[in-house]
């Protein structure tokens, strides 16, 4: 067979292959490319497809070999520099994934997918600064994708450049979530014209996760300015926009609060445990109850790396704890958990002995973490339940807390909250869990900062005082919030009246 009448059939089997794939006949398709890349090991099509389907039913190994194969005929080819990132992502290899990222941004300066995928691997490689400047030149960049300024902004933030942040986002101010991280950055005074512009941008047509966005904005300007009740009403216009933009199962939420406590008994607790050779210090508490802080005041002693929130822990309880919290597992699997957890810690650690951890899922594995790590210890952070709860109906979380944008499912929540933490209270060993008040933070920052580390057996380190000037990213909402001294503003601040807020009030009560 001559090569022209090979490609001629490589081209019609790939034809027949993508009809196949269409219809979801993906195992069929496949063999249908294998079948063209015999006939012709030439065309980018087919290897760039078999590289896309080995990706997708998880062998990056083998989707690697074909997109790096396709590379070789096409070089130019956006898609298969994006394919290869995604396949060395998944085999760990984030610095192949960067390279293969920074030639798509260089070929389509104006992707905004490709900026958002290279930006995002920089900042979780500990990269802010490449991120930075990646961004600048993008902005440098005619035209720029749209995202850019509302991206560089947030990655300065992020890096507690906070005046950077203002001054690249003040010019570029026009969709809702714009304004919505410009009003993290600043204090509002009354005839701010900002104030004025979010107004007038009310009445014009936008998405409803935009109208969301600055009608969050819009309160917080208010509250600044003093009026809260306009503050507030606005507030309650925004949770009933995000509430009917989320999806949320309060009953199975809840239910899991209570399936693990109901698991998790003193007698179990008594059980087995793994080695004792790690220990972690766990932060637990709401979402805006004061755990950032506490994290960055223990991430600026010299020997603890703060960890934020992090996705290492709940795929490593899915993979060696099966069916939790319904099977206890053995001792060989929960060695096996803390060796994977402090591997996928690694590079958080930044070279410190000890990891701070406030990954919100925690409070559902505390039991786990004390039975795989005994050293392990844990940090309950409260705060005013009102505070604590007005905080977060105060916002609009990127992702998840979506019982946040209703006060009943607000209060329900925090509740259940609380239950699973009071067992935890009873069940861990009296040393393995301290409660802190944020208020007494605030209060008395030395004597508190002297009781955390004395729990965590740490020496006093007066850099844990200034934490406020600490160069560590934080990727929480209170990112702005903790490149600041020390404040009270927080504590005891002005709610509504108890009409308003009667639906909270009722579920914190029970």
């Amino acid at each position: 067979m001559d090569q022209s009448t090979a490609s001629k059939q490589a081209a019609l089997l790939h034809a027949e292959a993508l009809a196949l794939a269409r219809a979801g006949r993906l195992v069929e398709a496949e063999q249908h490319w294998r079948q063209a890349l015999a006939r012709d090991a030439s065309n980018f099509d087919v290897l760039h497809n078999l590289g896309a389907i080995a990706l997708q039913t998880g062998r990056a190994e083998e989707a690697l070999t074909h997109f790096t194969a396709a590379e070789a005929l096409k070089p130019e080819a956006p898609e298969v520099h994006r394919n290869r990132a995604i396949a060395c992502l998944h085999l760990g290899h984030p610095e192949l994934a960067l390279a293969a990222l920074q030639r798509l941004f260089a070929l389509k300066p104006d992707d905004e997918m490709a900026l958002h995928q290279l930006v995002r691997l920089l900042m979780d490689e500990d990269r802010g600064d490449d991120a930075v400047t990646v961004l600048r030149a993008a902005l440098d960049h005619q035209p720029s994708p749209a995202c850019v300024p509302l991206m560089l902004a947030n990655v300065l933030r992020v890096l507690g450049r906070i005046d950077e942040a203002r001054d690249v986002l003040a010019p570029a101010l026009k969709r809702g979530q714009d304004f919505y991280l410009f009003a993290d950055l600043v204090s509002f005074q009354a005839g701010d014209p900002q104030i004025t512009a979010m107004e007038d941008l009310l009445h014009k047509a936008m998405a409803p996760e935009d109208l969301a966005a600055l009608k969050f904005a819009l309160a917080k300007a208010y509250s600044d300015s003093g009026a809260p009740d306009k503050s507030f009403a606005l507030l309650s216009e925004a949770n009933r926009l995000m509430r009917r933009l989320v999806r949320y199962d309060e009953a199975s939420t809840l239910a899991d609060f209570s399936h693990v406590a109901d698991a998790f008994t003193r007698e179990l607790m008594a059980a087995a445990a793994g080695p004792e050779t790690l220990a972690p210090i766990i932060i637990l508490g709401m979402p805006r109850s004061g755990t950032t802080l506490v994290e960055q005041i223990l991430a600026s002693h010299p020997v603890i790396a703060g960890a934020g929130e992090n996705a290492v822990l709940p795929p490593l309880v899915e993979r060696h704890v099966p069916g939790f919290p319904d099977t206890f597992p053995p001792a060989t699997a929960l060695a096996a958990l803390a060796r994977d957890y402090h591997a996928g810690m690694g590079r958080l650690l930044q070279d410190k002995p000890r990891l701070a951890d406030k990954t919100l899922q925690s409070v559902f594995f505390v039991g786990l973490l004390q039975q795989a790590m005994p050293k392990a210890r844990f940090i309950w952070v409260r705060r005013d339940p009102l505070d604590t709860c007005l905080s977060c109906y105060g916002r609009r979380f990127l992702s998840g807390q979506e019982y946040s944008y209703e006060l009943g499912e607000l209060g329900r929540y925090y509740r259940a909250y609380e239950r699973l933490m009071r067992h935890w209270q009873e069940v861990l060993p009296p040393d393995a869990l301290l409660t802190i008040r944020y208020e007494d933070v605030v209060a008395d920052l030395e004597g508190q900062t002297r009781r955390l580390l004395a729990h965590c057996g740490e020496d006093f380190d007066p850099a844990c005082l200034a934490f406020h000037t600490s160069k560590r990213p934080v990727f929480t909402a209170s990112a702005a919030q903790v490149r600041q001294p020390l404040y009270n503003t927080s504590v005891g601040r002005w709610r509504p009246s108890p009409d308003a807020l009667r639906p909270l009030l009722q579920a914190l009560q029970g």
